[in-house]
Parts: C-alpha cells; sequence; structure tokens
C-alpha cells in the first residue's frame, strides 16, 4: 500500500452544491429584508388622521386642511364643506410617506361675516392613526 502524497492532503473537500443554496438564500433573504427595511418608510400609504372640533363644531362651515413634510419633499390640501350640523369629530385617510409633518387648518365660521381661525398642527405620521385636537377653532 502507497502512502497518500503530499498535494493530496492539501485540497480542501468541495463545498457541498446543496449547502452552497442554502447559504446563497439566507444571503438573499437577509439583503432582501434590508432593502425592504430602508425602503418601506420612503413609500406612500394610507395615514388615518382624526380631526377633532370639539363641542363647538356647530360653528364650522368649512375646513381648509393643508399639510407638509418637514423636509419639503410632500405637500397636499384638502377642503371639506359641512352642512349643518357639523360633526365633532372628522376622519379623512390620506396617502402620505411617514415622518414629521405640519398641518395647517383653517376653519370658517357659519356667522355673518364667515370669520377664519386658523391652528398649526406639527405631527409625526408612523402608520398609526393620529388625533389631531382643534378646539381652539371656535370663535
Amino acid at each position: 500500500m502507497l502512502a497518500p502524497r503530499s498535494d493530496d492532503l492539501d485540497a480542501e473537500p468541495a463545498e457541498s452544491p446543496a449547502r452552497r443554496s442554502i447559504m446563497l438564500r439566507v444571503l438573499f433573504g437577509v439583503g432582501a429584508t434590508t432593502l425592504a427595511w430602508l425602503l418601506l418608510p420612503a413609500v406612500p400609504h394610507d395615514q388615518v388622521v382624526e380631526l377633532e372640533l370639539g363641542k363647538n363644531a356647530s360653528s364650522v362651515s368649512r375646513l381648509d386642511v393643508h399639510w407638509e413634510k418637514e423636509d419639503g419633499s410632500h405637500e397636499g390640501n384638502v377642503a371639506l364643506n359641512f352642512p349643518a350640523p357639523t360633526p365633532e369629530r372628522v376622519v379623512r385617510q390620506f396617502r402620505m410617506t411617514d415622518g414629521d409633518y405640519a398641518f395647517r387648518i383653517t376653519a370658517v365660521h357659519r356667522d355673518a361675516t364667515q370669520s377664519r381661525t386658523e391652528v398649526v398642527r406639527r405631527v409625526t405620521l408612523d402608520g398609526n392613526n393620529i388625533t389631531l385636537r382643534l378646539d381652539e377653532l371656535s370663535p
């Protein structure tokens, strides 16, 4: 019987294709998860905003809602007209990305001069419902 040659001892066993396949799948999964984690906050999705007018809501005939992302990358507005009686709570869905926003809400009142009051709310949207309390919009 012959002794093994020295160059046969240095050769490493080849990695099996099945093991290599599992490693590639794990690596791909980690990469896809990381990419999704980085990109999902930048994708607009439905954000539920509740405007709570309070007990003096009946004095409001219209709300002008304007929002702007703090970095200036996203803004929009909506006008909400209300026949009498105005509800104390108004719930709306907006398609927006997560982040810090400033909401400027202007109320037009049901008086002879159609007076206006305005408030600004700074909020962080993160996919959860948010309530903006607007009691001071009353004339």
